[in-house]
């Protein structure tokens, strides 16, 4: 089942308290953008969080991991209940950004030349 466009704007809508989260449809869901970088994914209307040690420490007991799709590691699953919280979303995206390395330049494409 794929993902529900509706969902992600919703999942972007609770979690873009200052205008810096996005989404980008790939691979049948959804991956969610917190200052160019992913910090989630949506997989079958399903929100994850990429996991960090500060965002172990910021869920708390509301920590439930699982793994998004079958060939990734586990990632923090984000319930119905916890979404609903948009102060304590946007901060957990914001602790996740933080948490991450910037982004790597994309490289420039090249004209090929066919012989």
């Amino acid at each position: 089942m794929a993902s529900r466009k509706e969902f992600a704007l919703k999942v972007v809508e609770q979690i873009n308290e200052d205008n810096s989260v996005t989404s980008r449809a790939m691979f049948g869901g959804f991956a969610i953008y917190c200052d160019l970088k992913v910090v989630g994914l949506i997989c079958e209307d399903s929100f994850y969080i990429k996991p960090t040690e500060k965002g172990d420490t910021f869920l708390g007991s509301d920590l439930v991991e699982e793994q998004p799709y079958p060939t990734l590691k586990p990632w923090f699953l984000i319930s119905a209940s916890l979404l609903s919280d948009r102060t304590r979303m946007s901060a957990l995206a914001r602790i996740t950004a933080d948490q991450l390395p910037p982004p790597k330049p994309k490289r420039k494409k090249t004209a090929r030349s066919h012989k």
